[in-house]
């Protein structure tokens, strides 16, 4: 079979001709077509993967080590300005030779394997990954050589794929460069194989932007080739100009010089005062005409002059004279150039600055523009978001909105109290008593500082209500289970019922109201009439005899006692306040196990609240808010009561219920008050330490028959015996009690 490829110019890449098979990047063989009278295109960017060349040259990193191995890949934190599917995009910055290149990172990533027995750019991700191409031209060729894998080909994405930037338009031209190829290849003799096409696929744009590729998963890409029109004359692409530093009212600007159609070297040039950055003259050709409109004598607009604006060209005779193409000559060795605030001539905070780039043939690219704000930038000031509280200490996370210009890295410090200061990221949490100063620092940049006082300050501890007495001179506590209210008296002593436990035929435990289930008919429609074999009301019941309140779930009412404990609620669920006898807070207790009572409150005499089986309070955000302290004070015994009482507290947690579980074997409560840390005027110091002794739990706390297992810090580090502060004290039982020990 004869092959009239031609080959100019693939030797002074250096690459290596293999067949469409082999593991390499096969070039010339396959794309020696587009150099045929038929396209007439020559190459200008030569990505080869699977060695990891650019161009015939190695691939390196910023430090110029040669990039090879697995994983080479690496892109910046710096989000990319468009996405990618819908995905936020990443820069490539090793190898440099990409930076072009822009990646759609996911679970899995694209990697480029470079070196021997490698693959190229290859998508080892679950799914399928996408890369784009920043710089496509119209009119240029994209030609791609897809690895030997389960997946040989991957996508083209059309221009709705990407946003936030311009997608080019482009054209798929793989079958017509293909049937060049197979016309290039002359006569096929019987038994011979026409070219192989199908690691290769061709397109040409048709617009400039990015051209976007989806890579499918197990997809790899050997290499990747930019061809642009042979006939063409040189052209020189911009540079691009951004910021990568501040230093008080300066910029560092970093430059990425423009290229060289041909390949020739290229010089970039900058100014920073508006003017051309190179040296231009005015030609004879105008480019364009500036209209000078006024009125005629109708008041219509009408254009009254012309003038007329010459394309500018280079100057050469002031290139010869100088020997340079303009002022300012960027030294890509010095990594940037600075822009200082004395540069802004005219005082309106903007230095604008240009830049061109030109090859050593005089080719000159178009003027690329910025307008770079001088000022000094202050730093947001970090946040404190308020997460817990431990006694007098206040727990906040350090927050902050990133306002650097360049992402640069900065360091977060606190000091405050006697003894707290450090170093912290984002999302760490410090505790504070009095006050504490949180400051964000980057360099070049002016502090962002945060100055806090805690919300509590050297502090004690007080009734959140003022204690106030009764017509009988007793206490009113914020709960009294030892001395009701006659409000409370009446709704207990009148035996209310507040709703009943169903038991339907298939078992399903409901709760509706008994005006409900004497209907036959619930709130919600459901038809309760096959429902009355087994229901059991949750209620108030008065016991005159023993001069006692129980809530519980028994009743004449129910049809079949034989089937209380396993079929209704007090065997399936947990008997609550309905009745809202204690208003704020709701007590929710399964019955004791052989007894269908869960609670007794005695009206007369000291004993408070007797519960049969372990309670759980939960109370309002109205009545109990975070930051605010529970006391209970309680204590165990039979009904009768004879064991000593002690005060426990409680913390109130952010952004939920206080709920409280009390230990089980017969627990009594007497009251209930809620406590906070405030501010207190000089003269009211003693009576707060007073009320702060009256409901401490001191060392022996919870000192009867059930025995201590251990005391513990707040961050449960186990404590040979009680400290000063808050203590966690565990039971033999395995329960555990928050106190302040004083």
């Amino acid at each position: 079979m004869n092959k009239i490829y031609s080959l100019v110019a693939f030797a002074v890449m250096s690459l290596v001709s293999l067949t469409a098979s082999a593991w390499s990047y096969d070039m010339s063989d396959e794309n020696a077509v587009l150099e045929s009278e038929a396209y007439n295109y020559r190459p200008y960017k030569v990505y080869n993967f699977f060695a990891g060349l650019y161009n015939g040259e190695p691939m390196t990193t910023e430090a110029g080590d040669v990039v090879s191995g697995d994983g080479c890949l690496t892109v910046s934190g710096d989000k990319a300005s468009f996405k990618l599917n819908g995905f936020e995009a990443f820069q490539v910055i090793a190898p440099v030779q990409m930076k072009n290149f822009f990646l759609q990172i996911g679970t899995g990533a694209i990697n480029l394997r470079a070196g021997v027995n490698k693959d190229g750019l290859h998508n080892y991700g679950s799914g399928s990954r996408f890369f784009a191409i920043s710089d496509v031209k119209a009119g240029q060729i994209i030609v791609c050589q897809w690895g030997v894998t389960s997946s040989r080909e991957s996508v083209v994405q059309p221009a709705d794929k990407i946003s936030g930037a311009t997608s080019c338009e482009f054209e798929d031209i793989t079958e017509a460069v293909h049937a060049a190829q197979d016309a290039l290849a002359g006569d096929v003799e019987e038994g011979d194989e026409t070219p192989t096409h199908d690691s290769f696929s061709y397109w040409r744009a048709t617009t400039d932007g990015f051209f976007v590729i989806e890579l499918q998963r197990d997809c790899c890409m050997q290499g990747l080739q930019i061809w642009i029109d042979a006939s063409a004359a040189e052209a020189v692409s911009s540079p691009s100009l951004k910021i990568a530093g501040v230093n008080g009212d300066s910029r560092l600007l970093e430059f990425k010089a423009g290229e060289s159609t041909f390949g020739n070297e290229v010089s970039t040039y900058y100014s920073l005062d508006g003017e051309d950055p190179i040296f231009l003259k005015d030609s004879e050709e105008i480019d364009h005409y500036d209209y000078v409109y006024g009125e005629d004598e109708e008041g219509n607009r009408v254009v009254v002059d012309s003038v007329a604006v010459y394309k500018r060209v280079l100057d050469t005779d002031m290139v010869a004279e100088v020997g340079t193409y303009g002022d300012y000559l960027y030294n890509p060795e010095d990594g940037y150039i600075s822009v200082y605030a004395d540069a802004d001539e005219d005082g309106d905070g903007i230095v604008v600055v240009k830049a061109a780039s030109v090859s050593e043939t005089g080719m000159v690219s178009d003027i690329v523009t910025i307008n770079v704000s001088i000022g000094e930038i202050v730093l947001n000031a970090p946040t404190l978001t308020l997460q817990g509280l431990s006694g007098l200490q206040r727990e906040y996370s350090i927050g902050w909105d990133n306002n650097t210009l360049c992402g640069e890295e900065f360091t977060i410090t606190y000091e405050g109290d006697t003894d707290l200061y450090g170093e912290a990221q984002i999302g760490d949490i410090i505790s504070i008593k009095e006050n504490v100063k949180v400051t964000v620092h980057v360099e070049g940049y002016s502090d962002g500082v945060l100055e806090k006082e805690a919300d509590v300050a050297g502090v004690d501890i007080r009734r959140k209500a003022a204690v106030v007495e009764d017509g009988d001179g007793n206490p009113v506590h914020d709960w009294d289970f030892v001395h009701l209210l006659d409000a409370q008296k009446n709704i207990i002593q009148g035996k209310v019922i507040e709703s009943c436990y169903i038991i339907t035929e298939e078992g399903d435990s409901l709760v509706y109201s008994a005006e409900e289930f004497e209907n036959s008919q619930a709130a919600d429609g459901t038809d309760l009439s096959g429902a009355t074999a087994n229901y059991a009301p949750s209620c108030w019941s008065w016991d005159g005899g023993r001069g006692r309140a129980t809530l519980n779930v028994a009743s004449d009412t129910i049809v079949d006692p034989a089937t209380l404990h396993d079929r209704n609620a007090n065997g399936y669920g947990y008997v609550e306040d309905f009745a809202n006898v204690f208003p704020g807070m709701n007590i929710n207790c399964p019955p004791n196990a052989n007894n269908a009572s869960c609670l007794f409150i005695y009206i007369n005499g000291d004993l408070g609240a007797y519960f049969m089986a372990r309670p759980t309070f939960t109370f309002s955000r109205e009545s109990v808010a975070a930051g605010e302290y529970l006391m209970i004070y309680q204590g165990v015994g039979g009904s009768n009561y004879t064991n000593s009482r002690w005060p426990s507290i409680y913390e109130v947690p952010v952004g939920e219920l206080l709920s409280v579980t009390l230990a089980s074997g017969g627990v009594h409560v007497f009251y209930m008050d809620v406590y906070t840390y405030d501010n207190l005027p000089a003269d009211e110091l003693e009576d707060a330490t007073k009320a702060y002794e009256e409901v401490v739990a001191v060392k022996d706390v919870k000192s009867f028959t059930m025995p201590i297992a251990g005391y513990y810090t707040f961050d449960g580090v186990k404590l040979s015996a009680p400290q000063k502060g808050i203590n966690i004290v565990k039971y033999a039982d395995g329960t555990t009690m928050k106190v302040l020990v004083k």
